[in-house]
């Protein structure tokens, strides 16, 4: 069974016997725009439903998990489709994409709503936090506020995920060129490498988490640093992980049982994540942000697990079945999770106008009637700004107009046969 559509065949050989750079035609997994919107509603939801919800309630505990979890389920798609074409190149043998290419990709991807975003929360709320010199202001612009002290809620309280995002994508390439050194050591063959892949993704985890135990150790459970790339990259890496699975299915290997009974499951892996979220809950500890160190651990691996159990079946498995899956790739889903990247930055905006951070007591009744507000007031203008500001700076990625050269000339070629052909028939 495959789990997604329009793939490429593997690198072909030459003559001569050596290997050619594949010409990879792009991978589309029908249900991510979906698991996109899904993540980016569940933290609305947080945001709108339990920001200021400090009880020991279970509701409001499991609130402010989901909203966690669906960070580690951003951070997971990141790794999925990212490491796709290193991966690639690592199985195949052949060289990785052009860095230059993928660089201007990930800048026009994240850069310019987050600049339209932060010159509209500059001007229009005068109560947010902005930085108060100058290496604050390029931190802020330049997706390093989680980096100084203080600057994790600038501005916009929701983008400091985007610095941990960034700081991935800087490091993806190194970490692909380790990647291929140690499956190199393992063999040639397909599955020779993934062992070394396997080796290089346990590492990868295990050095994430022993950076966060280092971090509460010295510091505390509460430190800024918890929150940086180093201390997420095993949540990168559960994405990471089904994408060599998906990568190496496709080349012919088998993916492990129990990969496989859970990929012909969605609702068993859906229903899990549900499980572990739950059983995260019963930690209990004050709201979520002044855990020990044992509960910020099992909280972190809890809601990396969930991300994982969400992610499995929409990557993995036959995409054309069972009902979770049609939900995620239905049209309504799809199109809401294109506007995904509007949604988590804008939704912000409309909970402050409910909300005025810092003042706790002040937060009107009628939470679910605030978040329809929010979610629609975002669909509205993240829509407006996906077309006027987002796909048009897609656009100008290298990879789009490659693409869209080929397709024309393609178009061409056809419509050239086509009239040949009539004239033959002539």
């Amino acid at each position: 069974m495959t789990s997604t559509l329009d793939r490429a065949a593997v690198a072909p050989q030459s003559g001569d016997g050596r290997r050619q750079v594949p010409k990879v035609s792009r991978t589309y997994y029908p249900c991510l725009n979906g698991l996109r919107f899904l993540s980016a509603f569940l933290v609305m939801c947080t945001h709108t439903l339990g920001v200021f919800r400090t009880s020991l309630g279970a509701s409001d505990q499991l609130v402010q998990h989901i909203g966690h979890m669906s960070v580690g389920t951003f951070f997971a798609l990141s790794g999925f489709l990212l490491f796709r074409p290193f991966v690639e190149g690592i199985l195949d043998g052949t060289p990785f994409p052009n860095l230059r290419d993928y660089a201007t990709g990930r800048l026009l991807r994240l850069v310019p709503l987050y600049w339209v975003a932060l010159f509209f929360y500059i001007t229009v709320f005068p109560d947010v936090d902005l930085p108060t010199n100058a290496v604050g202001w390029v931190a802020l612009f330049g997706f390093g506020q989680i980096y100084v002290f203080g600057g994790e809620f600038w501005a916009i309280f929701a983008a400091w995920t985007l610095g941990v995002e960034l700081a991935f994508y800087l490091i993806l390439p190194l970490l692909a060129m380790a990647y291929r050194r140690v499956s190199r050591a393992f063999g040639t063959s397909v599955q020779d490498r993934m062992v070394g892949i396997y080796l290089a993704l346990g590492a990868q985890v295990v050095f994430s988490i022993a950076i966060k135990v280092l971090i509460m150790t010295i510091r505390d459970t509460t430190h800024p640093s918890l929150v940086w790339m180093p201390s997420m990259l095993d949540w990168f890496a559960v994405g990471m992980f089904f994408s060599a699975l998906a990568a190496a299915q496709v080349r012919g290997l088998a993916l492990p049982g129990w990969i496989r009974w859970m990929s012909d499951r969605p609702w068993f892996c859906w229903g899990s994540a549900v499980g572990v979220i739950w059983a995260a809950v019963q930690l209990r500890y004050y709201f979520i942000y002044f855990p020990t160190m044992g509960q910020s651990l099992a909280r972190h691996v809890a809601h990396g697990a969930g991300a994982g159990l969400l992610l499995l079946p929409l990557t993995l498995g036959d995409q054309s079945k069972g009902a979770i899956r049609w939900v995620m790739r239905s049209w309504v889903f799809a199109s809401l999770g294109a506007i995904s990247y509007g949604l988590y930055l804008w939704h912000p905006g409309f909970v402050k106008l409910f909300f005025r951070m810092g003042l706790e007591g002040q937060v009107p009744k009628g939470r679910w009637w605030q978040l329809l507000f929010v979610f629609v007031a975002s669909v509205v203008v993240a829509t407006i700004t996906y077309w006027g500001v987002e796909r048009p700076a897609m656009d100008l990625s290298p990879s789009r107009r490659r693409r869209r050269s080929e397709a024309r000339r393609s178009a061409a070629k056809s419509a050239a046969s086509k009239r040949g052909a009539e004239a033959d028939a002539t």
